[in-house]
């Protein structure tokens, strides 16, 4: 178990016009792990608490952003390494300017999502939160909407050179832009992943994003192309 509170004292320059942009919260972070030879439980949880001035009209206004993540995994076969694991996250949103909160999450739910590759690592970046992607998707708008998560994955370890992967997962925004729909859409990945020494392994991936209504940006009449993801790398550790 772990608890961790942090202060932000941003008081940056707004690249517009150069007048101040103040950021002056704290964040709770509780963590919370349990697991034993068969079952393993994670959790952690993200708050935010006082005052900032939202980017887009000068104001200062409550910090209320949130964030959370649960997951549970099943484990068993050669060594418990294979595993079903279910798990749930949400990165809250803000597209309301008007009222006097601020929901946006700017912070890092770090690389345990990088598994949804098209949503989470290209699109997303959720190393950063940042949302600058690279399949011309509206990553702008995902950045401002958050983001609700649901996904399921089967991991099994072959034998000690191979181990093979599938998961499927469903992501909608927090809080979508007027007249948007919120689904972002049902992505599908596969995963072989060889271990040729304890240097060298081969990884490789294939997904598939079947993309929602989100992405018509309220326009009900645009169509939408889904995305294609292949990726193949070597790696040497040493």
């Amino acid at each position: 178990m772990q608890f961790d509170v942090h202060y932000f004292d941003d008081r940056s320059k707004r690249h517009q016009d150069g007048t101040e942009y103040t950021r002056q919260f704290f964040s709770i972070n509780p963590y919370l792990k349990f697991e034993n030879k068969r079952f393993a439980v994670e959790g952690e949880f993200w708050r935010e608490f006082g005052d900032t001035k939202q980017y887009e009209n000068d104001k200062t206004v409550t910090a209320a952003g949130q964030a959370w993540y649960i997951s549970g995994k099943c484990k068993f076969g050669r060594d418990n390494a294979s595993y079903l694991q279910l798990a749930h996250f949400m990165v809250s949103g803000d597209n309301n300017p008007d009222d006097d909160e601020y929901s946006r999450i700017a912070r890092s739910t770090g690389k345990d999502f990088y598994d949804v590759r098209i949503l989470n690592s290209w699109s997303w970046n959720v190393g950063g939160l940042n949302y600058t992607g690279n399949t011309s998707l509206e990553t702008t708008a995902m950045a401002q909407s958050g983001v609700h998560a649901l996904y399921a994955k089967a991991n099994f370890k072959v034998n000690d050179k191979f181990t093979t992967a599938f998961q499927v997962a469903y992501e909608k925004a927090d809080d979508a832009p007027k007249n948007w729909d919120d689904e972002y859409g049902f992505e599908y990945s596969a995963n072989a992943d060889f271990r040729f020494n304890k240097y060298i392994t081969w990884n490789n991936t294939v997904s598939y994003l079947d993309a929602g209504d989100f992405f018509k940006k309220g326009v009900a009449a645009h169509e939408l192309e889904d995305v294609f993801f292949c990726l193949s790398e070597f790696n040497i550790d040493f």
